[in-house]
């Protein structure tokens, strides 16, 4: 989201950083093993050099953008479902979502060379993928696009500018509503991804907002703050219960801390309506 609003490259943009290298040390510390789909192999320990990939920048990722709070709640989620056997649709959906995500925010090839505008509808379909499982109802709903678009309206976002319903949305047959910034976002998204995956013409500029923005650019911080949305936060302090004596200043302030997230997933989205200076100043 920083990368997107400070225009620079600011710690881990691809989920390649978090990729755990191939190579593990075997249970009596003598070998590493390599074992995977395209892969299964041997290596010395002492003879091994290993090497990150060449593609992704060597970058620190401290607490503070990891956000531990809303860390520790998807870990429980994780926990409860592969290590306690919890097998429920909520957790399962989830899980399944993030995982769509993940694959969203991946390199296009292993050495990023190969990026092309084929990528751009690829990824834009993972996208709104992670955004359908996310609001599936069960094995007997369907995940709609409304569904998809009553999520993002509920969602807490703390600005007039994205709170307002005063972006056009097209929503085809001629038909044109005003929706919240959010969601006329993911009208666009979904719209690209239908013409994208049906053969219809597309073009580079289409992915390019009126203010030059990527609308790639912009799904991430929509998805944490709609996956937010459906966890809650059982820890969340209000400014209400401060005034009302149930809650500490301190408390308040510690709350804040920990959701500093929403102030970065916010200030990305409306980096997609605001005027964009030039790269050099």
């Amino acid at each position: 989201m920083r990368a997107v609003t400070w225009r620079r490259n600011v710690g881990p943009f691809h989920t390649d950083a978090f990729e755990i290298y191939p190579w593990m040390i075997d249970p009596q510390g003598k070998r590493l093993v390599a074992g995977n789909a395209a892969l299964w192999a041997i290596h010395e320990l002492d003879k091994f050099r290993g090497a990150a990939s060449a593609a992704v920048p060597v970058q620190d990722a401290g607490n503070e953008p990891a956000h531990p709070r809303f860390f520790k709640q998807l870990l429980a989620l994780w926990k409860s479902r592969f290590i306690d056997g919890h097998n429920d649709w909520t957790s399962r959906a989830i899980l399944r979502s993030l995982k769509m995500a993940a694959s969203a925010m991946r390199l296009s090839s292993p050495t990023g060379s190969t990026e092309s505008f084929y990528d751009y509808g690829r990824v834009l379909s993972l996208w709104v993928s992670a955004f359908e499982i996310l609001v599936h109802p069960g094995a007997t709903g369907k995940a709609t696009r409304q569904r998809v678009l009553d999520l993002l309206k509920s969602i807490p976002w703390q600005s007039e500018m994205a709170r307002e319903e005063t972006h056009s949305a097209d929503f085809g047959g001629g038909k044109t509503f005003d929706l919240r910034l959010a969601n006329a976002l993911y009208m666009k998204m979904n719209d690209l991804r239908n013409n994208f995956l049906h053969g219809n013409a597309v073009e580079p500029e289409d992915f390019r907002l009126k203010n030059g923005t990527l609308i790639l650019s912009f799904p991430a911080a929509i998805f944490r703050m709609a996956l937010a949305t459906i966890l809650g936060d059982p820890d969340g302090v209000t400014s209400e219960q401060v005034i009302a004596g149930e809650k500490t200043r301190e408390e308040y302030g510690k709350h804040l801390q920990a959701t500093r997230f929403r102030n970065d997933c916010e200030e990305c989205l409306l980096a997609a309506v605001k005027p964009q200076t030039p790269d050099d100043e």
